[in-house]
């Protein structure tokens, strides 16, 4: 019987292993091992052996380590780098110490590609660069059956499974070189270390930290104003600066290309310390140097350290500017790139007679070279990257980047309101003409690609988007599912806007209740043929087990009846529907009380179900369920126009939120919900 048992175990798991998308398994065969009817034996332990020293590589053949003896239920169940010549034997390294074809690798250091060819659990797992090693040893591991679920304990699930037999063969490469997260939102430490762990087990390569030191988030989080009913415990600069530097060494650990600063660099200019930086820091300007402010108005504008321009047509101005990103660059090399942005802020610009007569893309240009120029000069190779945001939509007359190859090219479309998916203008839009301190920024998608057009004519370079799916628009969309209609579609038209890939300026807790459009995110821009509709099964299932697909039905339904993109409109511009459609959301509105209801004996009923993930995932969707009900009230109040009850709603709302924060703070932002939701006053 012992032995049968095995043979069914091992035929299961080949047909487990075929059906997996991306899998081709050439050949099945019984491994011949035997077990006396008896006596069923421990089989020997799985080896591991890593052929190229890398903390990545490392740390590949430690989680594949890991997971294998989770999978057994037992410690020792695989070994790195054991001596013995018993049981299977995985090598873990790069293409090159394989022989395995670099063909279409243009670049080793941006170009992920994974080769894995392991038969009975004997063979190689492959990347074309360190983190690529842990992306194929992720991928081997979903064809054994795992799920990424969300960031921090209990977001992996894991079936129980021998692990002497696995049988898995693909090759595959990423579609965009970019697929990354810039975190928002509020956050402690130990959230951005867990998400830095999940990021490359569904294949993301890039992680940008805004700002100099991020001290507002965490400061955001651990100050707890928001409702919680948690101790108020504010870090200090020199906590900040060491959890910021915690994180950079994550990230490296895993070779995932590192992204740094952005908007802050008038700070710099000024002298002020790097924590001041954020968007809660504070300005300080000698006295004698106000004349390198913006002039707006007639008087030269001081704001934060984010949302101060100066005065960029002043030579003085431009060369310490240079000055300042080369001495970060060559002070900083485990930043790939640099980002140096302007003010986050529009309709600022200096009035004065160096600036008036020149836009502010071409004075940032002018300003690109000079960075270059002193790069170049010093041997410093940090790429830089620049964005078309605000003002700076309005592409240059003149200036031209002298050295492309140094630069990336940032898309930001802050104020569409995602009615619909990137797409081409259809026949020629007249761009608004430029006009200093009045422009007014386009709300639809197709303006704003127009402007990136015409950015492309003149930088035939590399570039990205940096788009904000998950900041405030995912917290109205009740469940979660309806955003990645959008999301998806924009994803896979990343190529056709001659872009290759997406950083998103997203939440960092966005796993509330589920963390599915995360994961379309993160799958599609590795290859973004991929049904959705399969990326939900796998999900849901992986998430939920048995009623993963109840949840999902459920989910779509939500997020059908919740209208999201009417009260994104409202709030984000100002929007309010007409009669129509009011009468419309109204009438959803009223439906979601009794679809909640009979989601509840599912909920029940899988309170435990002998799985961490699995349990962990149910909690979050009961106490979703709670919310969802006076997240409605809100909403029709806020319909209605009635402010008084929409405000005793909220009250009603935040309290529940607060009182469940344990049992949601790895993957829900109070703080910024707040803020996206929460009437404008």
């Amino acid at each position: 019987m012992g032995k049968v048992r095995r043979v069914v175990r091992r035929m299961g798991l080949y047909l487990l292993a075929i059906t997996l998308a991306g899998c081709q398994v050439d050949s099945f065969a019984p491994s011949g091992n035997t077990v006396s009817p008896e006596i069923e034996q421990e089989p020997a332990a799985v080896n591991i052996v890593i052929r190229t020293r890398h903390s990545a590589t490392e740390l590949a053949a430690a989680e594949l380590a890991k997971f294998f003896d989770q999978m057994a239920g037992r410690q020792g169940a695989a070994r790195v780098d054991a001596k013995s010549n018993a049981g299977a034997r995985i090598e873990v390294g790069l293409f090159s110490d394989f022989g395995l074809p670099l063909e279409g690798l243009d670049d080793l250091k941006l170009d992920d590609a994974i080769h894995v060819d392991v038969e009975f659990s004997n063979g190689i797992i492959a990347g074309s660069n360190p983190r690529s090693v842990l992306f194929a040893v992720y991928r081997f591991l979903e064809a054994a059956g795992c799920r990424w679920l969300r960031p921090g304990p209990d977001g992996d699930y894991v079936p129980s499974q021998p692990i002497d037999d696995l049988t898995v063969r693909l090759s595959d490469r990423a579609r965009y070189r970019f697929r990354g997260y810039a975190p928002d939102g509020s956050w402690g430490i130990d959230h951005l270390v867990n998400y830095i762990a999940w990021a490359p087990k569904v294949g993301l390569n890039t992680l940008y930290m805004e700002f100099f030191i991020p001290r507002y988030p965490y400061n955001d989080y651990y100050g707890r104003e928001y409702p919680s009913l948690k101790p108020v415990a504010p870090r200090s600069d020199v906590e900040v600066t060491a959890y910021h530097e915690m994180s950079v060494r994550e990230a490296k650990q895993r070779d995932l290309l590192f992204h740094g600063v952005g908007h802050g660099w008038t700070s710099k200019f000024f002298g002020n310390p790097e924590v001041e930086g954020d968007h809660r820091g504070t300005l300080t300007i000698p006295s004698d140097e106000t004349e390198y402010l913006a002039l707006v108005n007639g008087e030269r504008l001081k704001r934060g350290p984010t949302t101060t321009d100066l005065c960029y047509g002043n030579p003085e101005v431009q060369r310490r500017l240079a000055q300042r990103v080369a001495d970060y660059a060559e002070a900083h090399p485990e930043v790939d790139f640099l980002h140096f942005w302007l003010g986050d802020v529009s309709n600022r610009h200096c009035e004065c007679d160096l600036c008036r007569n020149t836009r502010p893309s071409d004075l940032y240009v002018l300003m690109l070279n000079k960075i270059d120029e002193e790069l170049t000069r010093r041997g410093v190779n940090t790429r830089i990257v620049f964005l078309m945001y605000l003002d700076l939509l309005w592409p240059p007359e003149k200036e031209r980047l002298a050295n492309p190859d140094r630069f990336a090219l940032l898309f930001c479309p802050i104020t569409r309101l995602f009615d619909e998916p990137y797409q081409m203008p259809e026949g020629e839009i007249e761009l608004p003409p430029f006009r200093r301190n009045q422009n007014e920024l386009p709300r639809d998608i197709q303006t704003n690609i127009a402007f990136l057009r015409e950015w492309q004519q003149g930088f035939p370079g590399t570039g990205f988007v940096y788009d904000y799916h998950m900041t405030w628009h995912h917290y109205y969309d009740l469940g979660y599912y309806g955003l990645t209609k959008v999301l998806a579609e924009d994803i896979r038209r990343v190529a056709e806007l001659g872009l290759d890939g997406y950083t998103s300026c997203a939440v960092l807790r966005a796993f509330y209740p589920h963390g599915f459009p995360m994961y379309v995110h993160s799958k599609l821009l590795w290859n973004p043929e991929l049904r959705v509709d399969e990326l939900a099964r796998e999900y849901f299932e992986g998430a939920f087990g048995k009623d993963g697909s109840l949840v999902r039905e459920y989910m779509e339904t939500l997020s059908d009846l919740s209208s999201f993109g009417a009260f994104y409109r409202m709030w984000r511009a100002g929007i309010s529907p007409p009669d129509e459609e009011r009468i419309e959301v109204t009438e959803k509105l009223r439906r979601i009380p009794e679809v909640v209801e009979e989601l509840q004996p599912i909920i029940e009923r899988n309170q435990t179900t002998g799985n961490s993930a699995h349990d962990l995932s149910w909690k979050h969707l009961s106490v979703h369920a709670g919310m969802v009900l006076k997240m409605v009230d809100m909403l029709q109040a806020r319909l209605d126009n009635r402010q008084q009850e929409e405000e005793e709603a909220w009250k009603k709302l935040a309290d529940y939120l607060a009182l469940h924060e344990d049992d949601t703070d790895s993957v829900f932002d109070i703080k910024r919900f707040q803020s996206a939701v929460q009437r404008r006053r």
